[in-house]
């Protein structure tokens, strides 16, 4: 009884082994170069599971830290930020060192017992001011009653429960950045929790991270529309534990009917797994006259599944993500996380020749050569600021994303090329994979979902 009772009052600290992402440094937790304190909590107060997860999303606060910089300055005025959920408070803390003394309010939201933690470490660096406000409140009590510019989720399990509350509380063309650890249920490993949380028929298959992403797209277009919104899809990742999904909140009753009509189901063949969007009528039709592969013949129908709903518009807006590229690099976080960064923009545009992509990677190589140059020149308090050339560089008319980029139709899901390999040989490496489909005339790149997964225009039974 005596053991328990001092396990009981000891503090739970976050072991160095948990994830190569964060370093534990005299008593402080560094990630993306900014320091936040290692947070001692109660055993009543945070299950250590849960804290190891949220340990691991440094992925996704780089992103959400990317954003509220883009968002900073598309805005004229004050910019309200959120970090909603209450949790650890890593993410509105980081914003409070980041942009500290800048034109931000910051509403950071924490777990109940930590929101003393987290004054106290403000004020002991002098970035608790008036423009930063800790509360430890119920995140749809928070979002129903304030209105934000940018809204952050990070929530372990799954965020359909939150996305009613943050999409009502995102003003018109402004952020939402999602992050969810709900991958078990997402990838189907219990089919009777992802239809009472989510509403979808899934399946594990080859590009389930990819069929995860839109069916919780889909749940955010859906809550946006209940409130006469809708969204545009700005970026996502899919990197171990969690999904991270970007999109912009667009007011009015047209914009939520564009957004709800982007949601359809998906065909699926259990034997080839080809795969084809199936749009969503109040007509039983036998088919457009096409047939989704060559698997059934007279005698034997194939199995086609129908997956979803889910989301079928385009998931990556080449654009933005550029922006969020050239603004990761200039606020000098990780290089991991920029590494990552810049397979997505390889991966939303799909290249259709060696020469586009290395001219996107010869760019974003040149400015953070730049970038270095001017950051070693400059005071420390100027090395978080983004100068006019990094607005001109990431927008719409930018000299690195040529017409011919711009037209490529968006490829829903990507192939992984081993299950497609002839059996009993050895698969082909990924490059010669990759210019194969490239010397054929096909859209191919490389995809941030898989280390064996390639996204091209190429069908399957081409690809195969």
């Amino acid at each position: 009884m005596y053991d328990l009772f001092l396990y009981k009052q000891l503090y739970c600290y976050l072991p160095t082994f948990l994830t190569n992402k964060m370093n534990l440094l005299n008593g402080k937790l560094v990630e993306n170069n900014a320091e936040i304190p290692l947070v001692k909590l109660y055993e009543d107060v945070m299950s250590f599971k849960r804290v190891s997860k949220v340990c691991e999303l440094g992925l996704s606060r780089a992103i959400a830290l990317a954003c509220l910089q883009i968002v900073k300055l598309e805005t004229d005025g004050v910019t309200s930020a959120l970090d909603a959920v209450n949790s650890f408070g890593a993410a509105g803390m980081q914003w409070a060192k980041r942009f500290f003394s800048e034109n931000i309010s910051i509403t950071l939201n924490t777990a109940l017992g930590l929101g003393d933690v987290c004054r106290k470490w403000l004020n002991e660096n002098n970035y608790l001011t008036d423009s930063v406000k800790v509360v430890s409140m119920d995140p749809q009590v928070l979002m129903h009653s304030s209105k934000h510019k940018f809204v952050y989720l990070e929530v372990t399990g799954t965020v359909v429960p939150y996305l009613d509350a943050a999409v009502r509380s995102v003003n018109h063309n402004g952020l939402l950045c999602v992050t969810c650890t709900d991958t078990s249920t997402l990838y189907n490993k219990c089919p009777t929790t992802a239809q009472r949380l989510y509403g979808a028929n899934l399946l594990k298959n080859e590009y389930c991270k990819e069929v995860a992403i839109r069916v919780i797209i889909a749940n955010i277009a859906q809550s946006a529309a209940r409130w006469n919104k809708g969204i545009k899809v700005e970026m996502c990742a899919a990197v171990e534990p969690g999904f991270t999904v970007v999109c912009r909140v667009l007011r009015g009753p047209k914009h939520g009917d564009i957004s709800i009509s982007s949601i359809q189901l998906l065909e699926h063949c259990q034997l080839c797994q080809a795969r084809r969007f199936k749009p969503r009528t109040k007509y039983i039709t036998p088919g457009n006259g096409k047939t989704l592969c060559k698997c059934s013949t007279e005698e034997v129908a194939a199995p086609i599944l129908l997956l979803g709903p889910m989301w079928s518009g385009s998931i990556f807006q080449p654009d933005f993500v550029l922006k969020t590229c050239l603004t990761a690099t200039q606020m000098n976080l990780s290089s991991e996380h920029r590494k990552i960064l810049e397979l997505i923009l390889l991966e939303s545009v799909c290249c259709k020749t060696n020469e586009e992509e290395e001219k996107l990677l010869k760019h974003t190589t040149q400015f953070n050569g730049e970038s270095q140059l001017n950051q070693e020149s400059e005071p420390e308090h100027k090395k978080v600021k983004l100068d006019s050339e990094v607005t001109q560089v990431g927008s719409e008319n930018s000299p690195c994303l040529t017409k011919e980029m711009r037209s490529y139709k968006h490829i829903p899901f990507y192939c992984d090329f081993q299950h497609h390999s002839v059996k009993g040989g050895n698969p082909p490496k990924l490059l010669t994979v990759l210019n194969e489909l490239r010397s054929r005339g096909y859209n191919a790149s490389k995809t941030h979902f898989g280390p064996r997964g390639l996204r091209t225009s190429a069908s399957v039974e081409q690809f195969d």
